[in-house]
């Protein structure tokens, strides 16, 4: 829109063009253009002298330019009227737009204060300005511009969303809010107002105000009911999910029969753990349409939870034969197929579901765990090394690939695929911890040591690396009372680890501390029944208190869930309890 003042000027330009004589030119070819532009030849520019006509032509020409979408051309034309005429913002402004439209930001902030400097109510300049401090995350300048655009030009609504944002950053909720009601006495913009306000009105934890400006905004414009699942998505992102089923719980009471939104509250609450009650939402869908595919795949999800791999496996195969190009129905059915061990029909699913999508690591990296399952390491290594392409930084997949690698005895290629993730993120701990594992099973256990004692120092809480380095110092018989404090301190961060309690009888075993250390032992066994370790560890303890036979007992399960363990077998040979052992 032009200002009183942008007409003026562009009238003053108007004339002063018609003046020298431009009027008689039939078309662009015949406009004069000043001396020593490309565009130009000489015999036409001998005629010019006047500078400011010289940059109206200049700019004339530059918005033909622009028009034809030649905006490279056309900014070289604007320029050179720009440096022709350095008092007109309409230069400037023109310049300013085809900057922004191309994503040149730095060179439209320039342009933009630039035409403050001459016109400090040029309101298109501050409104860009406005924008491009939301875009950097400077809302606090933003802010500043937009509110002279607005007092500039109230008509503008564009204006008012803008500092709607900027507020929102800022904290300013309520004046937020305040801004966007101006809107909703008007009838093109009430109803995405209200949508706005209800989204604001979220934010400050205010569900009932963000129901009762939603079902407004839906009142209005029923298409606005998806805006019930992005508000919701919205506060799940942040975490607040008490909120997000309290604002589709109070949605539903207003319109019971709005299905999609049962479901959105049905798939937050499965996301919760809370399936009885997400089993009830998808009773009352399926009870209205007992072929709803949402419902169906939710209630999958719910019976697969129970432990109802049958049932689950049933619904999602349904799913699949009503929506055959679902990927992630396609996903679920080849993870349960690999639940319920249906390896073949899992390795099939899963190559169908990399199919339809390439781009996604997902299938092949279960394609790899069931590869592994079945003990071809040789395919499980390929399908996880592919998964790695698609998905370079994922860490998980990185370590899950040094782990198959370390399997086949491959460390060197295992250290290569960690060290490859550690360039780019030299302190991911995971990698890390992998890394030492991987030097103490190629024998490398000094350095296995010093890595490990590089995850400690990132994360003093890394209950994974204070066991395992304690309990290598116990199985190796050395630094005894250092291991002791780190697997007391990586029990105090997971108690419930039974691994890790089987870490500290074993170290107060190694101190000579009997009593103590079967107190623990037998502890993890009560959670580790069939561990072959747990049980070897507890009838170690017991003939160091000279109980033989509930060491021969013990040692005897342990030969029993591991019957290729030399060493067990030895000790039960050594007691002349061989007969009695599995």
């Amino acid at each position: 829109m032009l200002t009183p003042r942008r007409i003026m000027t562009c009238q003053g330009f108007l004339v002063l063009f018609l003046t020298i004589g431009c009027a008689t030119s039939s078309g662009r070819d015949q406009l004069m253009l000043p001396e020593g532009h490309p565009a130009v030849t000489s015999e036409a520019a001998s005629g010019f002298r006047d500078t400011r006509a010289e940059a109206y032509a200049s700019y004339m020409y530059g918005l033909m330019l622009a028009e034809e979408g030649r905006d490279q051309e056309a900014i070289g034309f604007l320029q050179m009227a720009a440096q022709l005429d350095t008092s007109s913002p309409e230069i400037l402004d023109q310049l300013m737009r085809i900057y922004a439209s191309g994503g040149n930001q730095a060179e439209a902030q320039q342009a933009a204060e630039r035409i403050l400097q001459l016109d400090p109510q040029w309101v298109d300049a501050h409104v860009l300005l406005g924008q491009i401090y939301l875009d950097t995350d400077r809302p606090v300048e933003a802010m500043n511009h937009l509110e002279i655009a607005l007092e500039l030009a109230p008509e503008q609504t564009n204006i008012v969303f803008l500092l709607a944002d900027a507020l929102e950053r800022t904290g300013n909720i309520d004046r937020a809010i305040t801004a966007l009601e101006e809107l909703t006495h008007s009838q093109d913009h009430e109803a995405i107002a209200h949508y706005y306000i209800a989204r604001l009105h979220l934010r400050s934890g205010d569900i009932v105000g963000a129901l009762d400006s939603l079902s407004r905004a839906i009142e209005l414009n029923p298409s606005f009911i998806k805006g019930v699942g992005e508000l919701g998505g919205q506060l799940e992102t942040e975490g607040r999910t008490k909120d997000v089923i309290e604002f589709y719980t109070g949605y539903l009471k207003r319109d019971p029969g709005q299905t999609s939104i049962r479901e959105f509250l049905a798939r937050t609450l499965v996301k919760e753990m809370r399936y009885d009650e997400a089993r009830q939402q998808i009773g009352i869908i399926r009870n209205e349409d007992p072929d709803d595919t949402g419902a169906m795949l939710l209630l999958g999800l719910v019976e697969a939870h129970d432990g109802n791999y049958d049932r689950a496996l049933e619904l999602f195969t349904r799913v699949r034969q009503v929506a055959p190009d679902n990927f992630d129905m396609v996903l679920q059915i080849g993870m349960l197929q690999r639940q319920l061990e249906m390896y073949p029909e899992a390795i099939s699913t899963f190559k169908d579901a990399a199919l339809m999508a390439p781009e996604r690591y997902e299938p092949l990296l279960n394609l790899s765990v069931v590869y592994e399952a079945t003990d071809d390491i040789d395919k499980a290594i390929e399908s996880a090394r592919s998964a790695l392409a698609l998905a370079a930084d994922r860490s998980s997949i990185r370590t899950y690939l040094a782990q198959l690698l370390m399997k086949v005895d491959q460390f060197s290629q295992a250290e290569e695929v960690l060290r490859e993730g550690l360039v780019k993120n030299p302190d991911d701990t995971s990698l890390l911890y992998q890394l030492a594992i991987n030097h103490d099973r190629s024998g490398n256990f000094d350095l296995a040591v010093e890595v490990l004692r590089k995850v400690i120092e990132i994360d003093p809480e890394h209950y994974d690396a204070l066991n395992y380095l304690g309990y290598s110092w116990a199985e190796k018989g050395i630094n005894l009372d250092e291991a002791l404090v780190l697997v007391k301190k990586a029990l105090e961060i997971r108690p419930d680890a039974a691994y890790i309690t089987d870490s500290l009888g074993w170290v107060y075993y190694r101190l000579g501390r009997y009593e103590e250390a079967l107190e623990h032992l037998i502890a993890a066994g009560e959670k580790m029944e069939d561990d072959p370790t747990v049980l070897e560890h507890i009838g170690d303890t017991y003939d160091k208190l000279g109980r033989e036979d509930l060491a021969v007992k013990y040692w005897s399960q342990a030969l029993q869930a591991d019957p290729d363990n030399a060493n067990v077998m030895e000790k039960l040979r050594d007691k002349g309890a061989i007969e009695t052992a599995p």
